[in-house]
C-alpha cells in the first residue's frame, strides 16, 4: 500500500504503518462486498464508491481506496442537497461524511 506521508514525515509514516493492516482488511471487505453485488446485479455494474463515516475523513482516503479498488471513490456529503445557510454549511463540511443516518432520520418525516 502506498503511504500518504511526505518524505521525512516520520510521524505520518508511523501512523500509516500502524493503520495499514486495518486498511488492508477494510479494502478486502469492500472487495468482497463489490464481488457479492456483482454476482447479484450483473446488469448494474458498480461505477463508483461513495464512502461515509469517520474513516472517510482520513487525509486522501478516497485516493487510497480508489487506487486499491480501481474505481472512482468520493467522500459522501449528505448535506449537499439540503438548504443550509452558507456559514453553517461551511462549518459542517468537515464532519458531513459522518451524518448520513442523522440527516436521513431528520428528513424521514418529510416523506411520510
Amino acid at each position: 500500500m502506498p503511504t500518504t506521508a511526505t518524505e521525512g514525515d516520520t510521524t505520518g509514516k508511523r501512523v500509516f504503518e500502524s493503520i495499514a493492516p486495518t486498511l488492508a482488511e477494510l479494502v478486502t471487505e469492500i472487495r468482497r462486498s463489490l464481488d457479492f453485488y456483482s454476482t447479484r446485479a450483473a446488469r448494474a455494474p458498480v461505477e463508483k464508491v461513495i464512502v461515509f463515516g469517520g474513516t472517510a475523513r482520513f487525509p486522501r482516503f478516497e485516493l487510497f481506496l480508489s487506487n486499491e479498488l480501481g474505481l472512482p471513490v468520493e467522500i459522501g456529503n449528505p448535506l449537499s442537497r439540503l438548504l443550509i445557510s452558507d456559514g453553517v454549511a461551511e462549518e459542517m463540511k468537515s464532519f458531513a461524511p459522518m451524518l448520513p443516518i442523522a440527516v436521513g432520520m431528520g428528513i424521514r418525516e418529510m416523506f411520510e
